[in-house]
């Protein structure tokens, strides 16, 4: 006998599907993801700042901090692990709370070469302990507001430093790769030509497969003579209006006309330049026309005495930013760096002072630089050793030991 099955009720399954509707209703969803932008701008506190404007046109900024390395937090949670900031000085990430997201920034940066976009420099800029400096921002948006916000860093040393650094790195970083240690004095961190200038000699460092110091450096700056205005008793060894050997002239004028060429545009007829060492007499240069009050060619005019294998790096500042702007087939940095490398890469023949043990009374830093242009105008078919002796007289930079 067959046993007959209950009768499901049309009502009761109508009644599950309502109240499994109405569960579905008040069930928890997850928020939406949102995009959130946030960005770091940096103060600043730099001198001379009214000086070679052409690209930090802001006394104090504050200037965008691009390409510095940093991390995002929520609720002590990490969202976006260490990268850097893009070119505006910004990330961007998706997430489905509004906050409070807490952003940690350092200052380290990557700076995409100038002859190769692709290839990037890493700059740190620490303490005299070995210690980044960093900044901690928070902030948690509001619904339906806006998604993106900006921070700013007050002034101090770091962002003095990251702003000029960056600069002159994206200004002029061929050929870049490994990594310098520089060490800028307290009274250097405001001054924005001085860091450049201590990048310059990085710049030099970097392409030279070894110390870009010649055989005898000890002896490249002992010369300090041509009496009253060209002498320097002050810090350091040498002074912008100093005359010294060649080697010196080389040496310094090449960061001097580093700096100038981070802060000014090579394509105007006007280059700005302050010198940062207090009480030399010589501070507001035009690398066009020269010093204010000054010379054209420095140590022809105002130094006195035997000028054979001496220098001034005031002149050579102005030789290097005139052979790389003025008009015609302009020499790019590359070539500039290439045929520094090839006429001072080797200091065994780099002699540069008086009494060589090796090689007398002589100093041919002149004499180096002049053929090793010429070696590359042949390997390249180029002119450009024409375009170094148009003006190498007119600033004062031709007196090689024969």
């Amino acid at each position: 006998m067959r046993t007959r099955q209950p009768r499901k009720s049309r009502h009761g399954h109508a009644l599950w599907l309502a109240i499994a509707a109405l569960m579905y209703l008040i069930a928890p969803t997850a928020a939406k993801a949102a995009n959130y932008t946030l960005c770091v701008g940096l103060d600043t506190s730099l001198e001379n700042v009214n000086v070679g404007e052409d690209y930090l046109i802001d006394a104090d900024g504050p200037y965008v901090g691009r390409y510095l390395k940093a991390a995002v937090f929520r609720n002590n949670v990490l969202i976006v692990g260490a990268t850097y900031l893009n070119s505006a000085g910004c990330l961007t990430f998706s997430n489905a709370n509004l906050g409070p997201f807490t952003m940690n920034v350092v200052s380290e940066m990557r700076v995409p070469r100038t002859d190769n976009a692709a290839q990037t420099n890493t700059a740190k800029i620490q303490d005299n302990t070995g210690v980044l400096a960093g900044w901690s921002f928070q902030h948690t948006f509001v619904s339906g507001g806006t998604t993106s916000k900006t921070f700013y860093a007050a002034a101090s040393w770091a962002t003095n430093l990251t702003v000029v650094t960056r600069q002159s790195l994206e200004r002029l970083s061929n050929g870049l790769s490994s990594k310098a240690t520089l060490y800028i004095t307290p009274a250097h961190n405001p001054r924005k030509y001085a860091i450049a200038h201590e990048l310059g000699h990085a710049v030099v460092a970097h392409w030279f497969a070894t110390n870009p110091w010649p055989q005898n450096a000890s002896e490249v700056y002992d010369f300090n003579g041509g009496g009253v205005g060209c002498t320097w008793g002050g810090a350091g060894a040498h002074a912008l209006h100093s005359m010294e050997y060649a080697a010196a002239g080389v040496i310094e004028g090449f960061p001097q006309f580093y700096a100038t060429y981070a802060f000014n545009n090579e394509t105007q007829t006007e280059a700005s330049f302050y010198y940062y060492k207090d009480g030399t007499g010589v501070t507001d240069v035009n690398m066009e026309t020269g010093p204010v009050g000054g010379s054209t060619a420095f140590m022809t005019t105002d130094c006195s005495g035997v000028k054979t294998g001496k220098g001034n790096e005031l002149d050579w500042a102005r030789q290097f930013w005139d052979y790389r702007t003025n008009a015609g087939t302009k020499p790019s940095n590359n070539a500039i760096l290439s045929q520094m490398f090839t006429a001072y890469n080797n200091p065994n023949v780099w002699f540069t002072a008086e009494n060589e043990p090796n090689n007398g009374d002589f100093d041919n830093s002149v004499n180096r630089l002049t053929s090793s242009i010429g070696s590359y105008d042949a390997a390249n078919q180029t002119a450009f050793a024409t375009r170094w002796g148009s003006t190498d007289d007119t600033n004062g930079i031709n007196y090689p030991d024969p």
